[in-house]
């Protein structure tokens, strides 16, 4: 499986891409291929997200839940939930919206704000919530997306404006929805979702070191055990394979766009032999490292022929 790069703060914060400078919000369609990236890695950020998917199926990781999205359907995810996705099929793609609830008000003190915003973000609130196209109130919010996603095509004159007309639609259908499902939740699930947060930050900030469970057991102030059944009911795999696979997808892009060897590449990435990283990234792979290097050199080796082809 190939990562897609998110940038990433050292707490696994992603950096937004925001369609203008001072207006926090973000519109774009990721497309999963064999050729690019077929997952987005656990990460979290200051924005509510609202996804629809429009070929293909996602399984959605939310803390510790797994919500499986098909094309047509959609999910919003709450602001700091960490979160990861991953194609189910080949040539999926999802259009996703986010932006800093900031752009409906800024002032916390506001009646808007205490009414309609701060009901969503506060942590009684739900972190994500599945959109079914055939539910009345989703449909309305995955059709607004999509319009959404037709205006800001389009960029008519003052299209920002029917922008943020529609985030506040998008808000008003939020609630409704959400009142209809009842959506408020349990303390512990903040607990989890801070946990876990807590937890990849920090194999992030130290993969390529010496890294022990007992280091991440106490981060996180849990005994060992408990910290190993807590990561393992989250994520589904142990913290040992999470770890291994972390490393051999960190090492995925020094492999396509540097020229370090091989055994550079698996100390860089946090392994003590050449020989076990070998072992590891072709068992996850199915290719040794040297046959994924040379795939995608060839492949921009072909791209450049054409393109000089092209100009011709």
């Amino acid at each position: 499986m190939i990562e897609k790069k998110l940038r990433v703060d050292s707490e696994k914060r992603e950096i937004p891409v925001h369609i203008r400078l001072g207006f926090p919000i973000g519109i774009l369609t990721s497309r999963f291929t064999e050729d690019t990236y077929d997952f987005v890695d656990w990460h979290w950020h200051e924005e509510v997200q609202y996804i629809v998917v429009l070929e293909g199926s996602f399984r959605f990781h939310i803390a510790d839940k797994k919500y499986e999205v098909s094309s047509g359907n959609g999910i919003f995810i709450n602001v700091h939930q960490i979160h990861k996705a991953e194609a189910l099929e080949p040539n999926s793609a999802y259009f996703f919206i986010y932006f800093h609830p900031a752009l409906l008000t800024s002032e916390k003190e506001s009646y808007i704000y205490k009414t309609y915003i701060s009901a969503i973000l506060s942590d009684d609130f739900t972190g994500s919530i599945t959109l079914d196209k055939t539910i009345k109130e989703d449909r309305r919010i995955l059709n607004t997306i999509l319009e959404m996603k037709y205006i800001y095509q389009k960029q008519d004159e003052y299209f920002e404006l029917d922008i943020v007309s529609s985030l506040f639609q998008l808000w008003k259908y939020t609630l409704v929805c959400a009142e209809k499902k009842s959506l408020m939740k349990a303390s512990h699930d903040l607990l989890t979702n801070n946990r876990l947060k807590k937890i990849i930050s920090f194999i992030n900030d130290n993969y390529a070191t010496s890294l022990t469970l007992e280091d991440i057991a106490d981060h996180v102030n849990l005994s060992r055990s408990e910290c190993c059944r807590f990561f393992k009911s989250c994520v589904g795999q142990s913290l040992f394979q999470y770890i291994l696979h972390y490393r051999v997808n960190k090492s995925i892009e020094l492999l396509i766009h540097t020229d370090m060897s091989i055994a550079n590449i698996s100390h860089e990435v946090g392994f003590n032999s050449q020989s076990y990283y070998t072992k590891c990234f072709t068992s996850m792979k199915s290719k040794t490292p040297s046959q994924m290097r040379k795939q995608y050199k060839n492949k921009e080796m072909e791209e450049e022929y054409l393109e000089r082809i092209d100009n011709i």
